[in-house]
């Protein structure tokens, strides 16, 4: 069996889309705490990150500020 290489986009787009999971779960535990300003902050910050995900600017290698 040989080896699977996956390229730089798709790891960077498979990474992102990590990030903004985790970003999101920790929105709602947050929330789920009482912590409703750092959970809106945190619910922003992977707001901003979908459109960079599913407008390709990984793929393309545009920022992501």
């Amino acid at each position: 069996m040989g080896v699977v290489h996956m390229d730089r986009t798709a790891v960077l787009q498979s990474e992102l889309a990590y990030v903004m999971g985790c970003l999101c779960f920790c929105a709602e535990t947050l929330a789920q705490l009482g912590q409703r300003e750092l959970a809106e902050d945190v619910a922003e910050a992977c707001a901003a990150l979908k459109p960079a995900l599913s407008q390709g600017q990984v793929a393309s290698g545009g920022s992501l500020h």
